[in-house]
């Protein structure tokens, strides 16, 4: 306890910044165990909502809070020329490593067949960008009849940052008769457009190829990995930042014992 007592008393300011230091570290680990935990569990709650009956799109006016993440089957037809670009996505990492490939969501209102909610937009899956011309979209087969789409509900689109006001979208979209925008905002989609919509989206989940469109989606419990490393790391340099303030005070001291050694021989 004397010598535990003499290496923190004799080096005030490096047992603060070691405190300091080893204080951080810990609240920086622990956030990311906080994190892989909260994705673990929204994981386990996709899954036990899974197990629930599928959900019919027009069989009633689905709220938010009833429908989310779960299954979902909806029976419309397309309406293409309503359709938004999502900008600036990257290609979903349940597919082929995309090495940094960005592109679109193509994101489409399904009129329903039945009910009085009778707008769902379909976010129908990603699609690389021309790296060359921006407004050049690629062609996706988009059917005329009657389709039955399946898919898990989420409240929105994953955002993006966005520069742009909202007046200058609207502005570009109508100059290039192409809706190109950074993010997806429901209440404004439907104050816009003066109908009826679900408050929600439905991510189709189809694995054909013959549209253009790709839907391997990531699982939800995509990157719990990662937090763990980063949890590793931060608990790691904590541990090291101890050792080295322990290590060089017990040097220091056993120094300085034998410096006073060799003068009291003296």
């Amino acid at each position: 306890m004397n010598i535990f007592r003499r290496l923190v008393v004799g080096r005030i300011a490096a047992t603060v910044a070691m405190l300091f230091i080893l204080t951080l570290a810990c609240a920086l680990g622990a956030w990311q165990m906080q994190r892989a935990a909260q994705k673990m569990q929204k994981t386990l709650n996709l899954q036990a909502q899974e197990q629930l009956p599928v959900l019919d799109a027009a069989a009633n006016n689905w709220t938010l809070a009833e429908a989310n993440q779960r299954r979902m089957r909806a029976l419309g037809r397309y309406l293409p020329s309503e359709a938004i670009w999502l900008d600036n996505r990257p290609r979903p990492s349940g597919s082929k490593p995309s090495q940094g490939q960005v592109g679109f969501y193509l994101l489409m209102p399904l009129r329903l067949e039945g009910g009085k909610q009778n707008i769902l937009w379909i976010n129908r899956g990603w699609v690389p960008r021309n790296a060359e011309q921006r407004t050049q979209l690629p062609q996706v087969q988009t059917p005329t009849e009657l389709v039955e789409i399946k898919g898990i509900v989420f409240p929105y689109a994953d955002r993006v940052l966005d520069l742009a006001s909202p007046a200058e979208a609207r502005s570009a979209q109508t100059k290039d008769q192409v809706r190109i925008q950074q993010n997806l905002d429901l209440i404004a989609l439907q104050v816009e457009h003066q109908w009826s919509q679900l408050p929600f989206i439905l991510r189709e989940e189809a694995q054909t190829t013959s549209d253009g469109l790709v839907r391997t989606w990531a699982p939800q419990a995509a990157g719990i990995e990662r937090h763990y490393a980063y949890a590793f790391q931060w608990f790691a340099l904590a541990l090291c930042v101890f050792l080295f303030w322990l290590i060089h005070g017990l040097i220091k001291q056993r120094q300085t014992n034998s410096i006073g050694k060799g003068s009291s021989e003296r």
